[in-house]
């Protein structure tokens, strides 16, 4: 709970599934960054060098799966990067 993993992009796309609680994900290419919640049993997919951010914004511990699909030899699976113009996590 409170916890985040900041503003971020991945080397590579990453296929995620919350197996506990409710992660809250910022995008600035979704509805002009307004955050979305992905609960236990749903999933998402990250494109490579997209930018998002996502945190536990609930009471319970979030659990997840982050499936990396291919980081480019000699590549970095997660990058932080500054907040993007617009988006106010």
């Amino acid at each position: 709970p409170g916890g985040s993993f900041g503003w971020h992009v991945h080397g590579s796309p990453v296929a995620v599934v919350v197996t506990g609680g409710t992660l809250t994900v910022f995008d600035p290419a979704v509805a002009k960054c307004t955050p979305f919640k992905v609960s236990k049993g749903q999933s998402f997919v990250e494109p490579a060098n997209h930018i998002h951010l996502a945190r536990n914004d609930g009471k319970t511990a979030v659990t997840l799966y982050a499936l990396y699909l291919g980081v480019p030899k000699g590549g970095e699976a997660n990058v932080g990067e500054k907040a993007p113009a617009g988006c106010n996590a």
